[in-house]
């Protein structure tokens, strides 16, 4: 990936595409977010779906799409996704960060896609322990000195 964090790391798991609301076509999603480029073949009834994947980006993920509309005629359109880095000092806010990938197929071309994922963090408990723990003793010091 690119941008000022990425990841590598494909999802687990698959999809289904209807194809012609005829049949289900079971596609594995290990290649979604997965920078090293690999792609992943399904196939049934003559119909063949490929997919490649990038890696997981919290800056901006472009994928490129090529359709035929008729015979001999192409259409390519380039579409991008961007994620976002919005941490701050203390630990906590969001990240999101995107994966784009293409399907390419045998009967509609090479069609784009994007996969997100968000996360929320809050600040770790352990550090708001210690500065409770150490307002704590701050205080405890100072009535022991003016009792002194």
């Amino acid at each position: 990936g690119t941008g000022p964090l990425s990841c590598t790391g494909g999802l687990v798991g698959t999809t289904l595409v209807n194809i012609l609301q005829l049949f289900n076509l079971q596609i594995p999603l290990a290649v979604v977010g997965d920078a090293s480029n690999l792609s992943t073949i399904a196939v049934s009834g003559g119909i063949a779906i490929t997919v490649k994947g990038q890696g997981w980006t919290a800056g901006v993920a472009s994928v490129t799409g090529i359709t035929a509309t008729a015979p001999g005629t192409t259409v390519i359109n380039t579409v991008t996704s961007a994620g976002s880095d919005n941490r701050g000092t203390n630990h906590g806010g969001t990240l999101k960060l995107v994966s784009g990938f293409q399907s390419i197929t045998n009967v509609a071309g090479n069609l784009p896609g994007f996969a997100v994922q968000s996360f929320t963090f809050a600040p770790e408990p352990v550090e708001l322990l210690l500065l409770g723990t150490g307002m704590a003793g701050f205080a405890l010091y100072a009535g022991w000195r003016r009792r002194r």
